[in-house]
């Protein structure tokens, strides 16, 4: 097969990282591509360096952008491809030369699904076991709904690592939702995959994802909390009504995601009232602590705890947040 790929990189003062990335694409074995560099508003020298690329190649187009978040500069991107496929990149990640090869040789299927490789502080590969080609019904679903000690664990949280259709992004609307800042990613794999027939998962990773620091922006009041998880499960919801099918592992982990970052922000506020009025707002609403730590039961009944017993709960996640935060500091 030899369909034009579109590469998509959202760039956000990323001139440490961007030149070892798109150096990575132009070494690739497959070279019917065309990549599509969208800088973000960057205030460093990002756009330069992106601008000599496309003065250099043909295939390699720069488009530049008020800063809007990573979510309206891949929606930007899509607008902009021209390929039969779509496949995006982060600006500080990179890509083995036979990435495209790999991904290419399953393109009867509707989304080809590889792994990828986190290399910095966190080092491990997210592999699925074997090769799985399917049609979309309930039953096969259990391969990508696992249980967070399962080998193929992630392969649906993140978009790196896959190529997507463009005639079914373009003809069924499905874009990244600017709202969200956490798992923005994982809903636009569930909306794809409610409008897909087929999928095809296979045992590779050649995409290199840098985990290089602690993210500590990703943080949200209670309002932000209860918007993601409200859209997130806009998007389970809609795969159950197309396809017939609930993503009850994945789901309870991106919910995890959302609850976590929630205490990170109530970590860094160091607010005691909104500690309270944020336990009070989980409770009435009956939050499931057991389910959101379905693989951790203890951490669910400490949790619980936490936020039944607010004034305790308080300096509990202090503490626990302290301890989280010394321990990364000395892996990075």
């Amino acid at each position: 097969m030899n369909d034009l790929i579109s590469i998509i990189i959202p760039i956000y003062n990323a001139e440490e990282y961007i030149e070892e990335c798109i150096d990575s694409i132009i070494q690739q074995s497959y070279k019917n591509w065309e990549l599509i560099l969208v800088n973000d508003g960057s205030t460093d020298n990002s756009f330069t360096i992106c601008k000599k690329y496309s003065l250099n190649y043909q295939n390699i187009n720069t488009y530049n952008k008020t800063n809007e978040g990573v979510s309206i500069a891949r929606n930007y991107g899509i607008s902009k491809a021209k390929g039969k496929w779509i496949t995006f990149i982060d600006s500080d990640d990179y890509i083995s030369k036979d990435y495209l090869n790999q991904l290419c040789e399953n393109l009867e299927c509707d989304m080809i699904i590889g792994g990828y490789r986190i290399f910095g502080y966190e080092n491990k590969t997210i592999k699925p076991t074997d090769y799985h080609s399917f049609s979309i019904v309930p039953n096969n679903f259990i391969y990508i709904d696992v249980y967070e000690n399962n080998p193929n664990i992630n392969i649906l949280y993140h978009i790196c690592g896959k190529l997507y259709k463009i005639d079914i992004i373009n003809k069924n609307n499905i874009y990244f939702n600017k709202e969200m800042k956490l798992g923005e990613d994982t809903c636009f794999n569930i909306e794809y995959i409610s409008y897909c027939n087929n999928l095809c998962i296979i045992p590779y990773a050649g995409y290199f994802y840098r985990k290089n620091d602690y993210q500590i922006k990703r943080t949200m009041d209670y309002c932000t909390y209860s918007k993601h998880l409200s859209l997130f499960s806009k998007s389970v919801d809609n795969l159950l009504i197309r396809k017939g099918y609930l993503l009850t592992h994945i789901y309870n982990s991106i919910n995890k995601a959302f609850f976590e970052s929630l205490n990170e922000h109530l970590y860094i506020s160091s607010n005691h009232k909104e500690f309270i009025e944020t336990s009070k707002l989980l409770n009435v609403n009956e939050l499931r602590y057991k389910e959101i730590f379905s693989r951790s039961y203890v951490k669910g009944i400490i949790m619980q705890m936490c936020y039944n017993y607010p004034h305790f709960g308080f300096y509990f996640i202090k503490l626990i947040y302290n301890i989280k935060r010394n321990i990364l500091k000395k892996l990075i």
